[in-house]
C-alpha cells in the first residue's frame, strides 16, 4: 500500500493549497469537504500530478456523514 494523504476542507483556500503542496509526496490523494464543485475542480489541477485523486462530500461537523 503506498501513501495516503487525506485533506478535510479540500475545497477551502488552505485545504487546495495544501492538496496542491503535497501532490508530489503522495500515492494516493482524497480531497473531503462539503461541496462538490471546488472539490472537483481542484481534482482536475491535480490529475496532473502522479497521485491518484478521490472526492469525497461529506460534512465533518455532523457525525452521521462520517461514521
Amino acid at each position: 500500500m503506498g501513501s495516503v494523504l487525506l485533506i478535510t476542507g479540500a475545497g477551502g483556500g488552505l485545504g487546495s493549497a495544501v492538496a496542491m503542496d503535497r501532490r508530489g509526496h503522495f500515492d494516493e490523494i482524497i480531497l473531503l469537504g462539503r461541496t462538490a464543485g471546488p472539490l472537483e475542480a481542484l481534482r482536475k489541477k491535480l490529475n496532473l500530478s502522479s497521485a491518484s485523486v478521490h472526492v469525497a462530500v461529506a460534512d465533518v461537523s455532523q457525525p452521521s456523514e462520517v461514521e
